[in-house]
Formats: structure tokens, C-alpha cells, sequence
């Protein structure tokens, strides 16, 4: 095998997608994942509506992948409004499993990197055991995990809180929740909490000021459905929403000490589930360039997605998304195949 995959969450179908337009044979790349289902777009986000236009995720398309033929529902979905991650997620899904790309049902439990014969072995755990998948390349698209704080307050999962009918089953009127974070997921979330008719809701906020929008200039502003809630919010159109600076540090042992659940929407950190070794030694895989996604320190193995975003054109900030991730994975597909 010359390039392993590990993932078939957004990341992880993208990149088969380009390995089979640059001509690799699918006999030579397999990709690593126990659902093959669209990740977490599919299994967590499924009611976020994402801050793009569905405009951007097929010109994304066009441009890096012409050789696909959209299906004809894609097609027709309005091309300026934004769309639910359940519709990014089934048009990936139909791509993938249209083209017969060679799979193993599993998870990965660590991966090995030997110098003597410059390959890796990856461990993957099934049903039926442990088996090894021998490869040249890795590429890590293994997905994120929220953010999560050491705070003694019982917590709501962010997929639970961005689900209005999920949320429900969780939360009671009495109760007093803490959000932390009032970027795009956070603002959502403190949304559905106002609307499941909860009292006391605290937001807190890391910036100068609690919200940045878009529309200011600000790289990572707000924008579309969360710029509109941020605006009702600013209004006082939301009374039960109070909103504090986690520099406040009065405020926030109030705010904390009265809560009965937590919401952690601060942002994602890599899931490092996966143990990485090179010649026996354990190596940490968080560490990479993002501007080509190749792990600093790990021979032949890239790592893309949420959990490896691009540098951003202006140096500064991430770029999060299915056109940026592709984008991104475009440029680099050139390096990954070179001298197989």
C-alpha cells in the first residue's frame, strides 16, 4: 500500500477524492474508519447550518475536483443560501462510495514508522481483532474533540447543545447553564438554550468585547445565522442571556458557582487517541506546518481537517471549512504523490 488514510469523516473522503483524480490507482491508497458514514458532519453536527454559501463548496469542486460529476439534488440546492452539514456530509458520502475505493473497518490504535524499510505500520482494532494495514504514507484526517476545561460542572456535549430537540432532554427550566465561548458554535448554542426557556445563561467571552462580526473585518467574525442571534443578543432581545469576560474573574466564580451544567464551545484540539511511534520512540502528532500539513518530526505522514487547519492568507488566523480544506488538500496532493 502506498498511502494509508486514517478518517472518512469530511477530511478523509476529500483526500481519496484527489488521490483518485491524480491518478493513483485505488489499489494503492486505503482509507481507515468503523462507519464510512460522513463523521462528524454526520453523527454530531447534523443540525448546524454551516456560515458559507452553498456556492463556495461547489466551486471548491469545480475547481479541484472537474472531474466529478455532482449529483443532481446537489445541483439544485440554492446556491447563495447556506447549508445544513447533513447535506455536505450525504453529497460526500454518495461521492465516496460511488467510486469503490478500497476501505478497512476498524479503528486505529497506533501507527509504527520502521527506518530500516521507510514504511509504516498501521494497527487497526475490528470486530475481529487487531489487524495491519503496511503502507509508505499516512495521512492522519482522524477528526477533533471540543475543547475541554478542568471545571467541576456537569457538562452538555456541544453536538447535545447545538440541537435544539436533543438539548431538551438535558435541561430543565430551573436550570443555570455556562457557556463558554461566543464564536460561532457558542453563539448558537446560547440561542437554543434562550429558546428551550432557560433563566439564567451566562456566555462568556475571551475578546475585548463579546462578540466580533464579519462584517467588521475581523478574519474570524460572525457571520449569516450566528451575526443575526449576536445582533438580537446586543439588542436585549435575548433578557435571559447575561454576558461576562472570562477575564472577570469575580463574575466567573459567581457564574460557576451557581451553574448546574457547562457547555464547552471554546474552540477544538486534536484527538490523540491514536498512538504514533517512529523506530519504537512514542511521538506527540499535534505538531505540524500548517502550510503544507506535514507533522514536524514524523516521517512521511501529513495530518488535515479540523484537527491540521491551514494557515490563513493573512499568517494569522485558520482557515475551517469544506472549500478551505479543499483548497488546502489540492495544493498538497502534488508532495504526497511524489515518487511513489
Amino acid at each position: 500500500m502506498k498511502v494509508c488514510i486514517i478518517g472518512a469523516g469530511a477530511s478523509g473522503i476529500l483526500l481519496s477524492l484527489l488521490l483518485h483524480q491524480s491518478r493513483m490507482a485505488t489499489s494503492d491508497f486505503c482509507i481507515i474508519d468503523p462507519y464510512f458514514d460522513g463523521g462528524d458532519l454526520q453523527r454530531k453536527w447534523t443540525t448546524v447550518v454551516s456560515n458559507t454559501p452553498w456556492s463556495a463548496t461547489t466551486d471548491a469542486f469545480r475547481h479541484c475536483l472537474p472531474s466529478l460529476e455532482l449529483p443532481v439534488w446537489a445541483k439544485q440546492l440554492p446556491a447563495d443560501k447556506p447549508t445544513p452539514l447533513n447535506k455536505i456530509a450525504k453529497l460526500l458520502r454518495e461521492l465516496f462510495h460511488s467510486l469503490k475505493f478500497q476501505t478497512v473497518r476498524g479503528t486505529v490504535q497506533r501507527t509504527a514508522w520502521n527506518s530500516e524499510n521507510a514504511a509504516w505500520t498501521v494497527y487497526v482494532q475490528s470486530g475481529t481483532g487487531i489487524s495491519e494495514v503496511n503502507c509508505q504514507r499516512i495521512l492522519f484526517a482522524q477528526g477533533s474533540i471540543p475543547k475541554q476545561y478542568d471545571i467541576p460542572i456537569p457538562s452538555i456535549p456541544l453536538e447535545v447543545a447545538l440541537d435544539s430537540t436533543r438539548l431538551k432532554s438535558y435541561i430543565s427550566p430551573e436550570d443555570q447553564v455556562v457557556v463558554l465561548g461566543t464564536n460561532h458554535s457558542g453563539t448558537l448554542v446560547l440561542k437554543n438554550l434562550a429558546d428551550a426557556g432557560l433563566k439564567k445563561i451566562t456566555g462568556v467571552y475571551k475578546n475585548s468585547r463579546p462578540f466580533i462580526w464579519a462584517r467588521d473585518g475581523e478574519y474570524e467574525g460572525l457571520k449569516l445565522d450566528a451575526a443575526v442571534i449576536a445582533d438580537s443578543i446586543c439588542a436585549g432581545q435575548y433578557p435571559t442571556v447575561r454576558l461576562i469576560s472570562s477575564g472577570d474573574m469575580s463574575e466567573m466564580v459567581k457564574a460557576t458557582r451557581d451553574a448546574t451544567w457547562i457547555v464547552y464551545a471554546a474552540g477544538f484540539t486534536v484527538n490523540t487517541d491514536i498512538r504514533v511511534a517512529v523506530d519504537a520512540t512514542e511521538v506527540a502528532v499535534a505538531d505540524y506546518d500548517p502550510t503544507t500539513g506535514r507533522l514536524n518530526g514524523v516521517p512521511n505522514a501529513w495530518g488535515f481537517g479540523i484537527a491540521y487547519p491551514s494557515r490563513a492568507p493573512d499568517g494569522v488566523h485558520f482557515d475551517v471549512g469544506i472549500s478551505s480544506f479543499l483548497e488546502h488538500f489540492y495544493k498538497q496532493i502534488p508532495d504526497i504523490t511524489a515518487h511513489l
